[in-house]
């Protein structure tokens, strides 16, 4: 017997095309297609959009688009990975906090603890992240980042924003002197230099 899935062509089409686009504005163009489809997409082609935005600057977007994700149904820690990182280049360090509470994959109960206060570390994710997925251990290390960020007390002559950056160069320390893998390193130092707009 073929146990095969058969999408109907719209979808076997519009899966194709995300896997063929050459640019982010490629992907961009599909954005009405991937939210439609997006029950029966896989997460990780679904990303690809939210990515897209990231990517582009488009912090807004990747916020609004996941937002009609979660409307449609659809969650995933693929996605919160560019949601949050938006919240944090958007300055929106609190939203981000409140976000963690909205999102159903980092609500659960058994990523929660990962990242909640008086739960796990990094290195404790770090341990984690070798029975899971590859591309979902930074959002957990983004979400824990944002509570002890958001329980900082921030002194008044420090700029927000040149603060976040500094913490978040330090957060990428930490990665690296914990032994986090190159791919980790490497995918949050692109995303701090778009995120801020510098070479690291």
């Amino acid at each position: 017997m073929n146990s095969t899935i058969k999408f109907p062509k719209e979808v076997t089409y519009l899966k194709n095309s995300i896997r063929q686009a050459s640019s982010f504005s490629a992907i961009i163009r599909l954005k009405d297609d991937i939210l439609e489809h997006a029950k029966v997409l896989e997460p990780i082609e679904v990303a690809e959009l939210l990515k897209a935005y990231f990517y582009s600057r488009g912090y807004e977007m990747v916020i609004l688009v996941g937002d009609e994700l979660q409307k449609r149904g659809c969650s995933s820690l693929v996605y919160d990975y560019y949601i949050l990182a938006s919240y944090l280049a958007l300055g929106e360090s609190f939203q981000a906090r409140n976000y963690l509470k909205r999102s159903p994959a980092l609500s659960a109960q058994d990523i929660k603890i990962l990242y909640q206060e008086g739960g796990a570390n990094y290195s404790t994710i770090h341990g984690w992240s070798h029975r899971s997925y590859n591309q979902v251990v930074l959002t957990v290390v983004l979400a824990a980042f944002v509570v002890e960020y958001t329980d900082d007390h921030l002194d008044e002559d420090i700029d927000p924003m040149v603060y976040l950056v500094m913490r978040m160069i330090d957060l990428l320390n930490i990665l690296i002197e914990i032994g986090y893998e190159k791919e980790h390193i490497n995918t949050l130092k692109k995303t701090i230099e778009i995120m801020f707009t510098i070479k690291l």
